[in-house]
């Protein structure tokens, strides 16, 4: 089975496969598991952390600085920073995701899976190195067994002609709702 992809997906499916790809490790542990929207977990991480940061140095002022005060605040500054860069580097990826002008072809084959980006990128996962389907409410994705976090991934809109490819082909793939 062979699918050319043209036209670019939604922004809500880039979000959904950049989330994914974070949360490789945890779907290799548990397939089942609930995806989290980390774009939206470390947005309010670094507003939290920014408003408390506020606070507590509002409240060194008033009271007076001690080493405690100093302490969180700089601890606070910090996890501010760091959870703003993820948060940053998230975007940052589904930007370059999306602006990506090549053209997609998606192949089955009896080899496997392969992801193939206009003759300048090949990912290529075989079967017996496929530990599960996944689908979610944006895409499908092929995940390794290995752990080196390769997977494949595309758009639900496909979702009918993979999904009768895989049971009529490749049965025994495990393919997780």
């Amino acid at each position: 089975m062979r699918l050319e992809i043209k036209e670019k997906g939604s922004e809500a499916f880039y979000r959904e496969v950049v989330n994914v790809a974070a949360q490789y490790r945890r779907f290799l542990q548990k397939p089942e598991r609930k995806l989290t929207d980390f774009f939206k977990a470390y947005k309010i991480y670094t507003i939290l952390c920014a408003v408390l940061a506020v606070l507590i140095a509002a409240m060194n002022i008033a009271w007076g600085w001690d080493t405690l005060g100093t302490v969180a605040l700089v601890a606070l500054v910090i996890v501010a920073i760091f959870s703003g860069a993820l948060w940053m580097n998230l975007n940052k990826t589904m930007k370059n995701m999306r602006n990506d002008p090549r053209t997609s072809v998606f192949t089955m084959d009896e080899k496997g899976v392969e992801l193939n980006k206009g003759d300048s990128q090949t990912v290529r996962i075989g079967w017996d190195n496929l530990a599960f389907v996944r689908i979610f409410d944006e895409s499908i994705s092929f995940f390794t067994k290995d752990g080196l976090g390769f997977i494949i991934s595309t758009d639900r809109r496909y979702g009918k002609e993979i999904l009768e490819y895989l049971q009529a082909e490749r049965p025994d793939v495990k393919i997780v709702r």
